[in-house]
C-alpha cells in the first residue's frame, strides 16, 4: 500500500498538500500563495546579497558565524532552485 498521505484520501498529492495548508516543494509553480504569503513578499525588506545589502542574508551569516564560533560566515546559494 502506498504510504503517501494522499493515498488515504484518494486525492492527488498536490491537492492533498494544498488541502493540508502546506507548500508543495516539488515546484514553485505548484504552490498557490495565500494572502498572507503575498503580504509577506510585498512587505519584505529586500536588498542585493552580493553587495551585502540583504538583511535576511546578513542575519543568516551572522547567526551561522555565532553558531560556529567564527568572526564571519558567508551564505552562497547554489544557483539552482530544486
Amino acid at each position: 500500500m502506498d504510504s503517501h498521505p494522499a493515498s488515504a484520501t484518494g486525492a492527488a498529492p498536490a491537492a492533498a498538500i494544498a488541502a493540508a495548508g502546506s507548500a508543495d516543494p516539488r515546484s514553485d509553480t505548484v504552490t498557490r500563495p495565500t494572502p498572507g504569503m503575498r503580504r509577506a513578499v510585498a512587505d519584505a525588506e529586500v536588498g542585493d546579497d552580493v553587495y551585502g545589502e540583504d538583511s535576511s542574508v546578513r542575519a543568516l551569516e551572522e547567526h551561522t558565524a555565532g553558531l560556529l564560533g567564527h568572526e564571519a560566515a558567508r551564505a552562497d546559494g547554489s544557483g539552482l532552485v530544486h
